[in-house]
């Protein structure tokens, strides 16, 4: 799978190489781009968030949306400290999640069971 990447300097070409889909919802890619291979792990977390993690960069984290390529490629950028490898990530992380269908989830419903859990009670409306 082959995509798009660009940074305020240059534009480039990445590619999901290789990629594994595990059950219950966890994933991993191989990237290349720019001379980069990067291995991604991937899955759901609580929440509806996604824990990613890059072993060979000692790097992880937790994301919203799949989808939201401006924002992941903020935060991956921040912990990686490298604009290319963070827009490349983001950027595989959203093709791979529209090429594969995966459902991004509403998280409200748990994030009320849990205030619900802590003994939080919702003013009367």
């Amino acid at each position: 799978m082959k995509f798009a990447c660009s940074n305020d300097q240059m534009e480039w070409t990445g590619e999901i190489k290789r990629y594994t889909v595990y059950e219950g919802g966890h994933y991993y890619l191989y990237i290349s781009a720019r001379d980069s291979g990067i291995d991604v792990y991937f899955g759901r977390a609580e929440m509806a968030q996604w824990i990613v993690s890059m072993p060979g960069q000692h790097a992880s984290l937790i994301l919203d949306n799949l989808r939201n390529v401006s924002y992941n490629a903020e935060k991956i950028c921040d912990i990686l400290e490298n604009d290319i490898d963070g827009v490349s990530i983001a950027q595989a992380l959203c093709v791979f999640a529209d090429e594969k269908k995966i459902q991004e989830q509403d998280s409200s419903a748990a994030f009320m069971d849990a205030l619900k859990a802590a003994g939080y009670e919702p003013a009367d409306q």
